[in-house]
């Protein structure tokens, strides 16, 4: 073995492991290619963790804006309701200047 088994391409491990199974340098190769599966999963759950919490700011944004949607609805509706009461009351008023002012022509 030239190199240490952490310097090695996986390439150069699969030779080594293609020796002999008592040999120093396959069981060398075979620790390596362990280790770095288990460095790889343990980088796995830390991206996964990572996403998790992210996921998480997410969906309390998520509930932030729905919250902020349903108060915008809720002003919406009260400024429709008031602008078709302004507006019955602008019909209402019409309708009685007309019927005064009728009223008033005819004798």
């Amino acid at each position: 073995m030239e190199k240490h088994p952490s310097k090695m391409t996986l390439d150069e491990l699969a030779q080594e492991l293609a020796k002999s199974d008592q040999s120093l340098d396959c069981r060398a190769a075979r620790a390596e290619i362990m280790r770095r599966q288990t460095q790889a999963q343990l980088d796995a759950c830390a991206a996964q963790i990572d996403a998790a919490r992210a996921e998480r700011e997410s969906a309390f944004s998520a509930a932030a804006i729905a919250r902020a949607s349903e108060r915008n609805t809720k002003y919406m509706l009260a400024s429709v309701t008031v602008a078709a009461v302004a507006a019955v009351a602008a019909a209402m008023s019409a309708y009685f200047s007309y019927h005064a002012a009728v009223n008033l022509l005819v004798p």
